[in-house]
């Protein structure tokens, strides 16, 4: 499995939604503000907050509420996987990813700005529910 800034990034879109749908992008060449979050304005609001305790921002567009988009809210916890600390990480191990990326985006091993695509999260997933045993983990199931 993997390790990192891309492992983390992994992680970060399973956190706040059940399939990390809203918060990857189909690949990355259809990266869209209008349905993607970006990272623009995201991280400054929340490193400057003293109260790290949740973690919150609105995603321009899903589903269920389509343009209306809707807020993720995160609570921090004491467990290995918080949200909060993730979050952190996250944007320390990828600072060098553009202004404008999605808001999940990461540095790959070629020192490239990737967008988290859902085939690459959902590859990544899959991986870890296949060495824990879990075969054919499909849809909302998790």
């Amino acid at each position: 499995m993997q390790n990192g800034p891309q492992a983390l990034a992994h992680l970060l879109c399973i956190k706040p939604t059940a399939t990390g749908g809203e918060l990857t992008v189909p690949s990355q060449s259809k990266f869209n503000p209008a349905h993607h979050i970006t990272q623009t304005g995201t991280i400054h609001d929340f490193l400057i907050t003293s109260d790290r305790r949740h973690l919150k921002f609105h995603i321009p567009w899903s589903k269920t509420t389509r343009e209306q988009g809707a807020n993720v809210i995160a609570l921090s916890n004491i467990t290995a996987l918080c949200p909060c600390e993730a979050f952190e990480l996250h944007w320390s191990w990828n600072q060098a990813v553009p202004d404008g990326f999605s808001l999940f985006a990461f540095i790959d091993e070629h020192g490239t700005p990737r967008h988290m695509t859902k085939s690459k999260f959902l590859k990544f997933i899959t991986s870890i529910w296949n060495s824990a045993g879990m075969k054919h983990v499909l849809g909302h199931s998790f």
